[in-house]
């Protein structure tokens, strides 16, 4: 590993960061993707039971004992049921919206990765190539197929470097915004059914929309 860090020339370090970096990104938003949905389906199900029931103290208690950003907006909506609508949309907009920030974290630099890895390759198989053929040059053009091998080899490293840090990048961050916009539709869906159980708030819209995230910062 050491010898090829050494042959793709002085670009494989700010790759091997990169790659560093890339795994503590995927890591740290897959722990915390676990993290908010260990148990949800079965949250949602007593949620909805509850609130059938109009039980809204025992709706809060589980709210309040349940980690992630559904429980966030359902709890919010709960302790406003009764009040005025446009406090209670103002509250759930405003939990909703730092709630996606919380799972949008750190996906806009997994996508910076997967597209600043593959060009820090190709500039490195780039400069490596003017190597090569300056090597050629200064042997006065009598090379043979060894030298030229061996240095269009080391050359190629740093592409295949950066391609083994992009992959994993792009397909961890497409996963990670999926998540987000599935996780965003059930806010808005659990808004709804509380809002929509209470008489005084039958006409109030859930203010979390999934489709695109960025509307939810007025973006």
């Amino acid at each position: 590993m050491k010898e090829l860090l050494l042959k793709g020339g002085a670009l494989m370090v700010p790759l091997l960061l990169c790659s560093i970096f890339c795994v503590a990104l995927i890591l740290d938003r897959l722990y915390h993707f676990i993290r908010v949905r260990r148990k949800a389906r079965t949250f949602y199900e007593r949620m909805v039971a509850l609130i059938q029931r109009e039980k809204i103290v025992e709706a809060c208690k589980s709210a309040r004992s349940q980690p992630g950003p559904v429980a966030a907006v359902a709890l919010a909506a709960l302790e406003r049921i009764g009040g005025e609508k446009e406090k209670c949309e103002e509250a759930v907009r405003r939990i909703g919206s730092r709630e996606l920030r919380k799972l949008e974290r750190y996906l806009g630099g997994l996508a910076l990765l997967a597209q600043t890895a593959p060009l820090l390759g190709l500039l490195g198989t780039v400069t490596g190539m003017i190597r090569v053929f300056m090597r050629i040059e200064a042997a006065g053009g009598a090379t043979n197929v060894t030298l030229l091998a061996g240095g269009l080899w080391e050359a190629m490293l740093t592409t295949a470097a950066g391609l083994i840090v992009a992959v994993p990048a792009l397909v961890a961050s497409h996963l990670f915004e999926g998540k987000v916009e599935v996780i965003a539709a059930e806010m808005k869906e659990i808004v709804s059914v509380i809002l929509e159980s209470r008489t005084g708030f039958a006409a109030v819209e859930p203010a979390i929309d999934p489709a695109p995230v960025e509307d939810v910062y007025g973006i």
